[in-house]
């Protein structure tokens, strides 16, 4: 990942991130220097493994389990209609 960006300083927060293509974000992103929000609907273990990994090279990381389909989850209220 040496050729991307510089992301010391900067969140990521990356959605299914226990997991599959999410993790493999979610650690790229650490990678280069980012803070990574590990997001997860059902997986904590995987979520925690991902945090573990992150934090084992020297990262910073929290896993944080919410249903991004659902407003109220991710602490957005519905539109007025």
């Amino acid at each position: 990942m040496s050729n991307y960006q510089d992301l010391k300083g900067k969140v990521a927060l990356i959605t299914g991130a226990s997991s599959g293509i999410g993790r493999a974000t979610a650690e790229a992103f650490a990678e280069c220097g980012a803070s990574v929000a590990i997001n997860y609907h059902q997986n904590e273990a995987g979520a925690e493994a991902v945090q573990a990994k992150i934090e084992a090279a020297g990262g910073k990381a929290v896993a944080i389990q919410a249903d991004v389909a659902r407003a109220a989850e991710v602490g957005i209220s519905p539109a007025c209609g």
